[in-house]
């Protein structure tokens, strides 16, 4: 186990007195007239009457902030994590040390399936490459906590915490999944985690059944009721002045109407919806443009193709709206689609999660997305009313209000802090907390 205690550091300022130049003469002070020197009280009362007015501009200056006047306030952990603010260390330099104050180790199933390797966990360093429907994105971690993790499963005697996938065992191993024991760590102490990030409908077997999950210390997963939620609202790379200062006025395209990536599928219950709805908006004379994830891919790059991330985002500008939808329609579960239409600056219509409104960026008077319960008995009324925002510009613009005001709702930036690609500190956070006690 690793005992080195947390280093500590910060940046330290002396203040000096100004000296003299080469050719000044000091007694010149005396020889020449000067006014009474102020008093130390008098000094001390100047300097601290300076720092209150260089603070007071600074407020002023950061709240008139077409980026940041509404979130002053805002939990620190998104601002930090998009701003890349002062209040986290670089990962780089907690790792390069090599005397991590935990351990953590990403379970590789005995050689059978990985760990955390879509979400960027376990590099690092000078940052990480995402996968999967991240594809070309790179974020770079911060985090105050000193952690080490590995996917080096050697270290796990070693290790304060394992973290396990555990929906990759019946994923790789398929048929025999059944017939192969899941890899828990033998003959250690360590903390344990369960990660996954899909819905718990489809792994039940796997992820609510007691025998396996009550062994795990924490559970990480999109479902916000347990003792360590993630969600995949994040910001792909993106910081928050640029999510928050998008002018839908200056990038839409004409006739650039409404985009559909269906990466993810449709829950049975609107499969008839979706496609009558997709049917309608293509037929002639409907009044707007649907495009389909299969119409862009011939453009998309070679590279990740149409899960290209920066490519995806750039075409989420072009459009005004971007219909998503999902495969399961459980509570909390937003696939990552939702809100890579919102940082690329489309407006989701949106059929999912049955708590969607608890996800939205604006207000519940001004949502900043279409629901499409509202809609859900007559899919001809989605398409008029899509028509209708599509000819009045003002009305449409009235969608990106929470952008013009530069606020996003408390529970959207929540949601960002808990975003799973930056969830390593969080991990880390825990893990060496119980170990102080």
């Amino acid at each position: 186990m690793h005992k080195a205690r947390p280093r500590k550091g910060g940046v330290h300022i002396t203040l000096q007195p100004p000296g003299y130049a080469d050719d000044e003469d000091p007694l010149m002070y005396k020889r020449t007239k000067q006014p009474k020197p102020y008093s130390v009280t008098q000094v001390v009362f100047g300097v601290v009457g300076v720092a209150v007015v260089i603070v007071l501009m600074w407020v002023t200056l950061k709240s008139l902030h077409a980026g940041f006047s509404s979130n002053l306030f805002a939990p620190s952990g998104a601002l930090a994590q998009m701003e890349g603010g002062s209040r986290y260390v670089d990962s780089s330099a907690v790792q390069a040390t090599g005397k991590p104050s935990a351990l953590i180790v990403l379970s590789d199933g005995k050689g059978r399936w990985n760990t955390g390797v879509w979400s960027g966990w376990g590099e690092g360093r000078s940052g990480s490459d995402l996968r999967w429907a991240a594809h070309g994105t790179r974020v770079n971690k911060k985090c105050p906590y000193d952690c080490h993790f590995t996917h080096d499963n050697s270290q796990i005697p070693d290790a304060d915490a394992v973290i396990m996938e555990v929906i990759n065992h019946p994923k790789f191993l398929h048929n025999e999944a059944d017939s192969v024991p899941l890899a828990f760590p033998e003959k250690s102490t360590a903390m344990l985690g369960m990660l996954y990030n899909e819905p718990t409908e489809h792994w039940k077997k796997w992820v609510s059944n007691p025998e396996i999950r009550d062994r795990f210390d924490f559970i990480m997963h999109t479902d916000q009721g347990v003792n360590m939620p993630i969600t995949t609202i994040c910001n792909w790379g993106r910081n928050l002045e640029s999510l928050l200062t998008y002018d839908p006025q200056e990038h839409k395209k004409p006739q650039h109407d409404i985009v559909y990536f269906c990466d993810h599928g449709v829950a049975p219950e609107y499969q008839r919806f979706v496609s009558q709805f997709v049917q309608l908006a293509q037929a002639p004379g409907s009044g707007l443009r649907l495009v389909t994830q299969q119409e862009l891919s011939p453009s998309a790059p070679t590279d990740g193709g149409t899960y290209n991330t920066p490519w995806r985002l750039g075409e989420y500008s072009k459009y005004k709206f971007a219909l998503i939808t999902e495969a399961s329609v459980e509570r909390d579960w937003v696939s990552l689609d939702y809100s890579q239409a919102l940082v690329g600056g489309a407006v989701p219509v949106y059929i999912g999660a049955s708590n969607i409104e608890e996800f939205v960026p604006g207000t519940s008077a001004s949502p900043g997305i279409i629901d499409i319960r509202g809609f859900e008995s007559d899919p001809a009324r989605l398409v008029d009313h899509l028509r209708a925002l599509v000819g009045s510009y003002d009305a449409y613009l009235d969608l990106h209000a929470w952008r013009r005001q530069s606020r996003l709702s408390p529970q959207f930036l929540r949601h960002l802090d808990r975003c799973v690609y930056y969830a390593e500190c969080r991990i880390c956070e825990k893990v060496l907390t119980t170990k102080r006690g």
